[in-house]
């Protein structure tokens, strides 16, 4: 009788039975359900034989007679214990086998430590009560929280978030035994797992096919992964977790959802700019209709598709049975429609932020051999550049590249430009480097006005030539490279310079109409509809005249004055179109200065604060400060909603 009470000892390896469906059972569930749920129910009121309480069937207690008691522990859950433990020593059932639940003595323990990861800012007691739940079975309970950069890049600083002072907060919890900051590694859950060995973990949605490792990973290490998912999806809100990962998904993937009920009307509600390739589902009934405009398909239809570039959405409540469907024909990356926001959505932000981190690390290797390699051929050749923009920001604050920068930014006078055109000829035309002038993508095909050194040997997810996608027909896309930021001389006589740069704006948008694609919704906020209506008025009469025409016409404004030897400023006609009549002095430039970027010896402006504060960047001071964290983040990565300019 000395274990009667102790309900887990020596379970681990027991199904659970409830004996009981009244107020200690829904104590149970509340408490133990979620860790230790019961097989099923037992209740001596045959008038609820067939029901279900909290989501386990009730049935006959005559079932006890039936199955093999030594894989079982019954818990008797209700008040009167003494007459249900001599009913099931009757029917036969040891003792051994029998536990009681007292709602009057202490939560049971039944994990050493536990751990969540959860945005608690906006949480009170009362929405973080399944959270204590959980602590509550819990020797030593640990709250993971995000830092202030990842809550910077989920919701921007307008939010006031502060990681110390929320931890102060949560610290003060009695049921909370440590507070640990989160940066990017730290939302993984393996990465805490190996700091903290605790062996309880919650979850707030089947991320895909992280999920499925981080799952793996926990039964090799004998950790309960445990979820909080509810029961049927929740509103959309700032933040939502599923559009975290549409958000992350490659042009060059498929995107197909399975399922084709009222979930599936809903996602193909909420998210409209979705292309769905098609829709599966497991009803032969239903194959060959559609919806939304979709074809239905059989499951069948996965076994042609590319693994690595097709992502399936669920479109149901219950997901297990079709993730098991789906891993029949492979292991495909997918998402769901029903999880717990404030846990999912820093579980999703973990995938989507590796993924972003491995690719800054690649990009930042292909980018230091393009330095390398021109930073070599202008020593050579005694050519004048200056490492500018952000990168000259990097190599003033870091020695290196800014931490989450993707791409490097040189100006070139003209006439040392056009020298390295001459020597890119050869020196770059192969089948690792290769230059091109903007004139030069083929198909006619207009971008920008910046010349390019490419790295042809890899291939990184970038946006830069989205506006190109499919008449460029140079091997430019997600291919990293430099630009060059071409200076010509500034007209001395402002009006001049004002009237060419009005030109060069007009041109440039009589250029635009030669892009694949021009989505006008980027200009929102910035112009208004008549100046809009203007610009796709521009876009079309240049999509009638040549582009070969339309650029020379360009560059013959640009260096109009060229041949003036006293001018004293320079501009970029590769600037953002928006800014081009910036002029910077040449005496911020001269024979330049000497800088480090990741060990390579680079040159720089000789007056960096002066050539900053030109450029609108607040000077040397402004820039050695960092910039908010929701705008830490590589603009020219596939995702990233920073425009670099239109």
């Amino acid at each position: 009788m000395s274990q009667l009470f102790e309900l887990f000892t020596d379970s681990d390896d027991k199904n659970i039975v409830l004996f009981g469906t009244g107020r200690y059972a829904s104590y149970y569930m509340d408490v133990y359900g979620r860790y230790r749920k019961p097989v099923f129910m037992v209740d001596n009121n045959s008038q609820r034989w067939g029901d279900f309480c909290a989501g386990v069937e009730i049935k006959n207690p005559e079932v006890l007679s039936r199955i093999n008691l030594n894989r079982v522990r019954v818990i008797i859950a209700v008040k009167d214990y003494e007459p249900i433990l001599k009913q099931l020593t009757e029917m036969g059932v040891s003792e051994e086998c029998i536990r009681v639940l007292r709602v009057d003595q202490p939560v049971e323990k039944l994990y050493d430590m536990g751990y969540a990861m959860v945005i608690a800012d906006d949480k009170d007691d009362a929405q973080l009560l399944d959270i204590f739940n959980f602590s509550r079975v819990c020797r030593r309970f640990v709250i993971g929280i995000p830092d202030d950069t990842i809550m910077g890049r989920l919701f921007t600083e307008a939010r006031g978030y502060n990681s110390a002072i929320l931890s102060d907060r949560l610290k003060a919890y009695e049921w909370i035994d440590d507070v640990m900051i989160l940066d990017y590694a730290h939302l993984r859950y393996p990465v805490v797992h190996k700091e903290l060995q605790f062996d309880a973990c919650l979850y707030g949605m089947r991320y895909g096919e992280t999920f499925e490792s981080d799952r793996r990973y926990f039964g090799d290490n004998n950790v309960d992964f445990i979820s909080l998912v509810p029961g049927s999806r929740q509103p959309k809100t700032v933040g939502d977790t599923l559009e975290l990962g549409l958000d992350n998904i490659h042009r060059t993937q498929k995107i197909i959802i399975y399922g084709t009920g009222a979930y599936a009307n809903r996602f193909l509600e909420e998210y409209k700019d979705i292309a769905i390739e098609y829709a599966i589902d497991g009803n032969p009934d239903r194959w060959g209709e559609t919806i939304g405009g979709v074809t239905i398909k059989a499951p069948s239809e996965l076994r042609k598709e590319d693994i690595a570039n097709t992502v399936i959405v669920i479109c149901a409540r219950d997901t297990k049975d079709i993730i098991d469907v789906i891993h029949q024909y492979g292991n495909f990356e997918y998402l769901t429609m029903v999880y717990r926001s404030e846990l999912s959505l820093l579980e999703m932000f973990g995938v989507v932020e590796e993924a972003e981190q491995e690719y800054i690390k690649a990009a930042h290797e292909i980018l230091y051999k393009l330095v390398r390699e021109f930073v070599e051929v202008c020593e050579e050749n005694n050519i004048h550049y200056y490492v500018i923009c952000g990168s000259l920001i990097g190599v003033l604050r870091h020695q290196d590249m800014v931490p989450w920068d993707d791409d490097v930014d040189i100006a070139i006078p003209r006439e040392d430009y056009n020298r390295l055109k001459k020597i890119a000829k050869k020196r770059w035309n192969n089948d690792t480097f290769k230059f091109l002038d903007y004139t030069k993508y083929g198909g006619g095909a207009f971008l920008d006005c910046m010349p390019r050194l490419f790295y042809l040997k890899s291939k990184l997810p970038t946006k830069v030539f989205k506006k190109v996608y499919g008449k460029a027909t140079a091997d430019v896309a997600d291919r990293m490279f430099l630009d060059f930021y071409v200076m010509d001389n500034a007209h001395p006589n402002p009006k001049v310079h004002a009237f060419c740069m009005g030109c060069m704006k007009g041109i440039y948008n009589l250029c635009m109409g030669h892009r694949a694609d021009n989505d006008y919704s980027e200009y929102e906020g910035y112009v208004s509809k008549g100046i809009l209506m203007f610009m796709k008025t521009l876009h079309f009469i240049g999509s009638l005249l040549p582009i070969r025409f339309l650029t020379w016409m360009y560059e013959r404004f640009s260096q109009s004055a060229n041949w003036n030897k006293k001018c004293d400023s320079y501009f970029m006609n590769a600037c953002a179109i928006t800014v081009i009549e910036r002029t910077f002095k040449k005496e911020f430039f001269e024979e330049g200065g000497d800088g480090k970027l990741h060990g390579i010896d680079v040159k720089i402006p000789k007056d960096p604060d002066g050539l900053f504060h030109a450029m609108g960047y607040g000077g040397l001071a402004n820039i050695m400060n960092y910039p908010p964290h929701s705008i830490r983040k590589p603009s020219h990565y596939f995702n990233c909603d920073i425009e670099i300019w239109r």
